[in-house]
C-alpha cells in the first residue's frame, strides 16, 4: 500500500453527524457534492476515510467507514414535496435540469449526495516519513472533516485484514461488488467448522452460491467433505463436474422412488437393455435445471452416464456390502452393549452371547451373505431365548432386525446399494468428498439426516477424532429446521442443533439455506458465524436475520439494490472484517458447469 494509491482523485465528501448505534456503535452521515460522475463513483459498499480524534502533529489517523446507503437530494423538493401544486411542479422542473446539467463539475448548491456509513473499526495510519499502515481504530471521526473515497487497492487490504494465504487455507467469496479487481477472500477452516447461513429471497441465487462454495471454496481444504440434504433436486445438476471428478462422490437416493424407475433398474442390472445413454437421459430430466442450462441438456447426457458408470448413483441399504463384524459394530447403534449402557449397567451375560453366535467368525470377518444372515439370526434368537438371556433381547432388537433385513435382500439389491457405515468410512477417510443425498419422501430425508448426523458425531466423539472437516449443508433449511417440529421435523432439527451447539469439536459444521427466514428455529439460526445475505423483501425475513447475527438493519439496505449473484458477506470470524458486511458478486456456478460440459465433450469426443 503507497501514498500514490490510497484515495480516488477529485472525490471528497464531509462528515456532517455521528448516532450512536447499539449494534454497530455508530451510524454516520456524510455528504458529497452532486455529480452524474459522483453518482456513478459513489456507491453502496464504497469506504472512506475520515480523520479522527486520535490524529497528531506526527501522524494522521483516518477512520475507515463503510457507506450501506445513499440518494441524491435536491432541497428545492426535500424528502417529502408538499405545498402549492404550482410551485412543486416548478421546483422538480428545475431539479430535473439540476440533475442532468451537472455532470462532471457541481455548481447547484441545492443538490448533495446523502450517505449512510458504518464503522468497520480500522484506521488508515498516515505516519510521517513512513507508509501508510492498517491498524486497530482508535478514535472516533471528527464531524465537519473530509471524506475521501479509498482506492480500490486499500480497499483490498482492509477486507482481508490480516489473512494470510500462506499460513491458512482460503477460498475467494467473491469480488468486491463495486471492483471486481478486489477479491474477498474466506478462511475455510472457520466457514466450515463454525458453520454459515445462506439467506435470500427466490431468484437471488442460493442453489448457485451453494454450488459455487462446495465447488470453489470448499475444496481449498484439501481433504474438505461436504454432506449436502437436497430436497429440490437441483444439486444433481449443479454439482454434475465436482460429482465425476471426486472418487469419493456419492448421489445417495433413499428408496427407489428417488429415482426413475428405468434408472433403477440399470444400476442394479436387473433388466436386460437399459441402456446407461437412456438412463443418463432420464436422470438429466429427473433433477431440476437452471434456465440458463437447459440449452445443455443433450450435453449433460454423457456427464450423467459417467456418474453412472462409475457406479457414483447408488440407493440407500443397510444390507450391501456388510461382514460379520458389522452386526455388533461398536460404532453403530446395533452395539448391544452400547444400548445396555443407556439403560443399566452393561453385563458379560452380553459378550456371552455374542461370543457363542459371531465367535467363530471374528477372525476372517466373512461377507455377511443372505444365507450366512438367515444362519446367524437362528442361533441368536435362540440364544436370546434361552433362560436367562431373554432380558437382553432388547438389546439385541436392532442386530435380529439387520439380520433379517440381510437375510431378505437379494443380489440385485446388493448391486445398488450403499450403506450408513460406508458414508460413514468416507467422512472419515483422508480423500476429499461429497454426498448429495436425494428422496421422493421429505420425511425419509428429515429421519436420514439425523440417522447419519447422529453416528457421525458419536463416532468422532468416541474415537476423538477432529478432522476431516465436514459440512453438514440443509438446503431448503426451513424444511428441516422450523420452528415448529412434528414428527419428521423433530429428527432433522435435533442433529441440526447438535452440530450447530457441539459438532465443532468434531470437525463437523452444519450450512443453512433458505429464503424462508422467519419459519427457521432462531436458536439455530444465531449459531453460524457466517452470513450470506442477498435481497428479502419481507421485513420480518430481515429483521429474523439482523436479529441472529447481531446486525443493524442499516446493514442490510444495501441488498434493496442488488442483483442476482450479488451478497451481502458478514462473518465473525471467516472474514478480514470483523462482523462488518462486505457486499460481493459471486462467482456464476451455471458458467462453471457450462465451461465443464465444453471441456467435457471434447475430451470424450463428442459435441
Amino acid at each position: 500500500m503507497t501514498s500514490q494509491s490510497l484515495f480516488i482523485d477529485g472525490r471528497v465528501g464531509r462528515l456532517m453527524k455521528l448516532e450512536n448505534n447499539e449494534l454497530s456503535r455508530y451510524e454516520f452521515e456524510i455528504w458529497f457534492e452532486y455529480t452524474r460522475q459522483a453518482m456513478m463513483e459513489v456507491r453502496e459498499g464504497s469506504m472512506v476515510a475520515v480523520q479522527n480524534f486520535a490524529s497528531t502533529d506526527r501522524e494522521i489517523k483516518l477512520s475507515v467507514l463503510e457507506i450501506t446507503s445513499l440518494k441524491p437530494v435536491h432541497y428545492a423538493l426535500g424528502d417529502d414535496p408538499q405545498g402549492y401544486p404550482g410551485f412543486v411542479m416548478e421546483a422538480a422542473r428545475n431539479a430535473s435540469h439540476d440533475w442532468t446539467a451537472q455532470e462532471n463539475v457541481s455548481d447547484e448548491d441545492t443538490t448533495v449526495i446523502r450517505c449512510t456509513a458504518i464503522p468497520t473499526n480500522l484506521e488508515l495510519v498516515l505516519p510521517g516519513g513512513e507508509g501508510p499502515r492498517l491498524d486497530t481504530e482508535s478514535n472516533i471521526p471528527m464531524i465537519g472533516s473530509e471524506a475521501r473515497l479509498l482506492h480500490h487497492t486499500v480497499i483490498r487490504d482492509v477486507v482481508n485484514r490480516g489473512i494470510d494465504p500462506n499460513q491458512e487455507s482460503v477460498g475467494v467469496a467473491g469480488t468486491w461488488v463495486r471492483d471486481e479487481r478486489v477479491e474477498v477472500l474466506l478462511r475455510v477452516e472457520e466457514l466450515m467448522k463454525v458453520h454459515f447461513g445462506i439467506f435470500g429471497f427466490t431468484g437471488v441465487g442460493k442453489s448457485n452460491l451453494v454450488s459455487t462454495m462446495i465447488a470453489n471454496v470448499f475444496p481449498q481444504i484439501h481433504n474438505s467433505k461436504v454432506v449436502l440434504f437436497d430436497l429440490m433436486g437441483e444439486y444433481g445438476t449443479l454439482l454434475i463436474d465436482r460429482l465425476n471428478a471426486l472418487d469419493n462422490a456419492r448421489v445417495v437416493c433413499l428408496g427407489d422412488r428417488s429415482i426413475p424407475q428405468y434408472v433403477f433398474n440399470y444400476i442394479s442390472q436387473s433388466h436386460r437393455g437399459r441402456s446407461a445413454r437412456e438412463s443418463a437421459r432420464r436422470l438429466v430430466d429427473f433433477f431440476l435445471l437452471p434456465k440458463a442450462l437447459v440449452p445443455y441438456r443433450t450435453r449433460l447426457e454423457p456427464a450423467f452416464e459417467q456418474l453412472l458408470n462409475d457406479r457414483k448413483l447408488r440407493v440407500l441399504s443397510d444390507v450391501s456390502d456388510a461382514h460379520v463384524n458389522d452386526v455388533c459394530d461398536g460404532n453403530s447403534n446395533r452395539n448391544p452393549w452400547r444400548r445396555r449402557s443407556g439403560r443399566g449397567k452393561p453385563t458379560e451375560d452380553i459378550s456371552a452371547i455374542v461370543s457363542a453366535v459371531f465367535g467363530r467368525y471374528y477372525r476372517a470377518n466373512p461377507p455377511l451373505t443372505p444365507r450366512l444372515a438367515g444362519s446367524l439370526r437362528q442361533n441368536l434368537e435362540q440364544a436370546l431365548a434361552e433362560e436367562g438371556n431373554t432380558q437382553y433381547q432388547e438389546d439385541f432388537r436392532p442386530a435380529v432386525d439387520f439380520l433379517h433385513e440381510v437375510e431378505e435382500a437379494d443380489q440385485e439389491e446388493l448391486r445398488r446399494s450403499i450403506t450408513t457405515d460406508d458414508l460413514l468410512e468416507i467422512l472419515d477417510d483422508d480423500e476429499p468428498s461429497l454426498i448429495v443425498v436425494i428422496s421422493h419422501d421429505p420425511h425419509e430425508l428429515r429421519r436420514f439426516s439425523k440417522r447419519l448426523g447422529d453416528q457421525a458425531y458419536e463416532r468422532r466423539r468416541m474415537n476423538g477424532n477432529i478432522e476431516p472437516l465436514v459440512s453438514f449443508i440443509f438446503d431448503e433449511a426451513d424444511e428441516f429446521i422450523p420452528r415448529e417440529s412434528p414428527g419428521s421435523y423433530g429428527d432433522s432439527k435435533e442433529i441440526a442443533e447438535t452440530l450447530a451447539r457441539r459438532g465443532r469439536k468434531f470437525g463437523l459444521g452444519l450450512g443453512l439455506a433458505t429464503q424462508r427466514i422467519r419459519h427457521l428455529d432462531t436458536s439455530i439460526m444465531g449459531q453460524p458465524h457466517t452470513y450470506l445475505v442477498s435481497k428479502l423483501p419481507r421485513k420480518t425475513d430481515r429483521e429474523g436475520v439482523a436479529e441472529a447475527f447481531g446486525m443493524s438493519d442499516e446493514m442490510l439496505r444495501q441488498t434493496f439494490t442488488f442483483q442476482a449473484g450479488n451478497w451481502l458477506l458478514i462473518s465473525h470470524d471467516a472474514t478480514g472484517l470483523q462482523a462488518v458486511p462486505v457486499p460481493i458478486q459471486a462467482a456464476n456456478a451455471n458458467d462453471r458447469i457450462i465451461e465443464y460440459l465444453n471441456s467435457f465433450g471434447q475430451h470424450n469426443g463428442t459435441e
